[in-house]
Protein backbone atom coordinates (compact mmCIF):
# COMPACT_ATOMS: atom_id res chain seq x y z
CA UNK A 1 0.00 0.00 0.00
CA UNK A 2 1.60 3.48 -1.27
CA UNK A 3 1.97 6.02 1.35
CA UNK A 4 -0.87 8.44 -0.38
CA UNK A 5 -3.41 5.55 0.26
CA UNK A 6 -2.60 5.17 3.77
CA UNK A 7 -3.09 8.39 4.46
CA UNK A 8 -6.46 8.57 2.81
CA UNK A 9 -7.31 5.82 4.94
CA UNK A 10 -6.45 7.59 8.04
CA UNK A 11 -8.42 9.99 6.68
CA UNK A 12 -11.51 8.46 6.28
CA UNK A 13 -11.13 6.44 9.70
CA UNK A 14 -11.07 10.49 10.88
CA UNK A 15 -14.33 11.59 8.97
CA UNK A 16 -16.30 8.77 10.14
CA UNK A 17 -15.52 9.36 13.57
CA UNK A 18 -15.95 13.17 13.06
CA UNK A 19 -18.62 12.93 10.77
CA UNK A 20 -16.85 15.55 8.90
CA UNK A 21 -16.05 14.75 4.96
CA UNK A 22 -13.47 17.46 3.82
CA UNK A 23 -10.40 16.62 2.68
CA UNK A 24 -7.73 16.37 5.72
CA UNK A 25 -4.29 18.31 5.22
CA UNK A 26 -1.73 16.08 8.09
CA UNK A 27 -1.28 18.70 9.87
CA UNK A 28 -5.43 18.79 9.99
CA UNK A 29 -5.59 15.07 10.73
CA UNK A 30 -3.23 15.66 13.70
CA UNK A 31 -5.31 17.87 15.56
CA UNK A 32 -8.15 16.03 14.89
CA UNK A 33 -6.91 13.19 15.87
CA UNK A 34 -5.86 14.59 19.27
CA UNK A 35 -9.38 15.74 19.59
CA UNK A 36 -10.74 12.84 19.12
CA UNK A 37 -9.06 11.78 22.57
CA UNK A 38 -11.32 12.24 25.32
CA UNK A 39 -9.89 12.52 28.96
CA UNK A 40 -10.23 9.07 30.90
CA UNK A 41 -11.79 8.79 34.14
CA UNK A 42 -12.37 6.23 36.71
CA UNK A 43 -14.30 6.45 40.09
CA UNK A 44 -12.13 5.35 43.19
CA UNK A 45 -14.75 3.12 45.19
CA UNK A 46 -11.58 3.07 47.52
CA UNK A 47 -13.29 5.63 49.97
CA UNK A 48 -17.05 3.69 50.25
CA UNK A 49 -14.98 1.21 52.13
CA UNK A 50 -16.69 0.72 55.86
CA UNK A 51 -15.42 -1.17 58.59
CA UNK A 52 -17.53 -3.93 60.38
CA UNK A 53 -19.61 -1.79 61.72
CA UNK A 54 -20.75 -0.33 58.49
CA UNK A 55 -19.41 2.98 59.26
CA UNK A 56 -16.83 4.44 56.49
CA UNK A 57 -13.31 2.75 57.24
CA UNK A 58 -10.95 5.41 59.00
CA UNK A 59 -13.28 8.34 58.35
CA UNK A 60 -13.97 7.82 55.25
CA UNK A 61 -10.56 7.43 53.99
CA UNK A 62 -10.68 4.17 52.85
CA UNK A 63 -7.29 2.77 54.45
CA UNK A 64 -5.07 2.74 56.99
CA UNK A 65 -1.46 3.25 57.16
CA UNK A 66 0.82 0.79 59.22
CA UNK A 67 -0.92 -2.49 58.79
CA UNK A 68 -1.37 -5.65 56.60
CA UNK A 69 -3.68 -8.45 56.70
CA UNK A 70 -2.13 -11.65 58.04
CA UNK A 71 -2.54 -15.00 56.69
CA UNK A 72 -5.91 -15.51 57.87
CA UNK A 73 -7.26 -12.33 56.67
CA UNK A 74 -6.84 -10.64 60.04
CA UNK A 75 -5.38 -7.10 60.66
CA UNK A 76 -1.70 -7.12 61.74
CA UNK A 77 0.79 -4.07 62.68
CA UNK A 78 3.03 -3.70 59.96
CA UNK A 79 4.86 -0.42 59.15
CA UNK A 80 5.69 -0.42 55.47
CA UNK A 81 1.97 -1.60 54.76
CA UNK A 82 -1.67 -0.29 54.70
CA UNK A 83 -5.28 -1.76 54.46
CA UNK A 84 -8.36 -1.20 53.12
CA UNK A 85 -11.45 -1.23 54.77
CA UNK A 86 -13.99 -4.00 53.90
CA UNK A 87 -15.30 -2.69 50.28
CA UNK A 88 -18.75 -4.33 49.16
CA UNK A 89 -18.97 -6.78 45.99
CA UNK A 90 -20.87 -9.34 44.48
CA UNK A 91 -20.55 -12.18 42.46
CA UNK A 92 -18.96 -11.35 38.85
CA UNK A 93 -17.76 -8.30 39.90
CA UNK A 94 -14.38 -7.09 38.60
CA UNK A 95 -12.18 -5.40 41.26
CA UNK A 96 -9.15 -3.55 40.16
CA UNK A 97 -6.81 -1.87 42.48
CA UNK A 98 -4.36 0.80 40.66
CA UNK A 99 -0.93 2.65 42.02
CA UNK A 100 0.21 0.14 44.65
CA UNK A 101 3.25 1.09 44.41
CA UNK A 102 6.67 -1.13 44.07
CA UNK A 103 6.46 -4.40 44.20
CA UNK A 104 10.07 -5.36 44.73
CA UNK A 105 10.04 -6.73 48.38
CA UNK A 106 6.09 -6.36 48.76
CA UNK A 107 3.32 -8.63 48.87
CA UNK A 108 -0.08 -7.71 47.51
CA UNK A 109 -2.59 -9.32 50.29
CA UNK A 110 -6.29 -9.34 48.90
CA UNK A 111 -8.81 -11.16 50.54
CA UNK A 112 -13.00 -12.16 50.07
CA UNK A 113 -15.00 -11.88 52.98
CA UNK A 114 -18.70 -12.55 53.49
CA UNK A 115 -21.49 -10.93 55.20
CA UNK A 116 -20.60 -11.38 58.67
CA UNK A 117 -16.98 -10.35 57.97
CA UNK A 118 -15.33 -13.62 57.80
CA UNK A 119 -12.61 -14.69 55.52
CA UNK A 120 -14.39 -16.55 52.72
CA UNK A 121 -11.57 -18.31 51.07
CA UNK A 122 -11.18 -19.23 47.45
CA UNK A 123 -13.90 -17.10 46.37
CA UNK A 124 -12.32 -14.77 44.02
CA UNK A 125 -10.19 -15.03 41.13
CA UNK A 126 -6.71 -13.41 40.40
CA UNK A 127 -7.52 -12.61 36.48
CA UNK A 128 -3.76 -11.07 36.26
CA UNK A 129 -0.95 -11.28 38.91
CA UNK A 130 0.84 -8.29 39.75
CA UNK A 131 1.96 -6.62 36.89
CA UNK A 132 3.75 -3.43 35.54
CA UNK A 133 1.70 -1.71 32.75
CA UNK A 134 0.16 1.88 31.93
CA UNK A 135 3.09 3.50 34.38
CA UNK A 136 1.93 1.70 37.19
CA UNK A 137 1.12 -1.82 39.13
CA UNK A 138 -2.50 -2.95 38.54
CA UNK A 139 -4.04 -6.31 40.47
CA UNK A 140 -7.76 -7.31 38.99
CA UNK A 141 -9.40 -10.30 40.38
CA UNK A 142 -12.90 -11.56 40.00
CA UNK A 143 -15.41 -12.47 42.56
CA UNK A 144 -16.45 -16.03 41.74
CA UNK A 145 -18.10 -17.25 44.71
CA UNK A 146 -22.12 -16.17 45.72
CA UNK A 147 -20.93 -15.93 49.54
CA UNK A 148 -18.32 -13.44 48.77
CA UNK A 149 -19.58 -9.49 50.26
CA UNK A 150 -16.28 -7.92 50.45
CA UNK A 151 -13.00 -7.41 49.52
CA UNK A 152 -9.78 -6.01 51.52
CA UNK A 153 -6.75 -5.51 50.37
CA UNK A 154 -3.19 -4.40 51.78
CA UNK A 155 -0.35 -2.65 50.09
CA UNK A 156 2.91 -1.18 49.93
CA UNK A 157 2.20 2.17 52.49
CA UNK A 158 4.35 4.34 50.22
CA UNK A 159 1.62 4.77 47.35
CA UNK A 160 -1.43 5.02 49.98
CA UNK A 161 -2.58 8.30 49.22
CA UNK A 162 -2.59 7.58 45.28
CA UNK A 163 -4.10 3.76 45.81
CA UNK A 164 -7.16 3.67 43.17
CA UNK A 165 -10.02 0.41 43.28
CA UNK A 166 -12.76 0.33 40.68
CA UNK A 167 -15.59 -2.12 40.27
CA UNK A 168 -16.55 -3.58 36.80
CA UNK A 169 -14.65 -0.58 35.53
CA UNK A 170 -10.82 -0.57 33.75
CA UNK A 171 -8.59 1.38 35.13
CA UNK A 172 -6.72 2.54 32.28
CA UNK A 173 -8.16 3.01 28.74
CA UNK A 174 -5.17 1.27 27.24
CA UNK A 175 -6.07 -1.92 29.66
CA UNK A 176 -7.14 -5.10 27.15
Amino acid sequence: MALTDKLTAIANAIRAKTGGSAPLTLPQMATEIGSLSAPFSVTNILTTAIDTDNSSFNGGLGYKSGYRLSGSGAESAFADYSVSGYIPVSIGDVIRVVNIGDVTGYSIYMYAYDAAFAVSGGSLAVLNPVTSGHGCQIISAKITGSSVKYIRFAFNSNMASNVIVTKNEKISPLEA
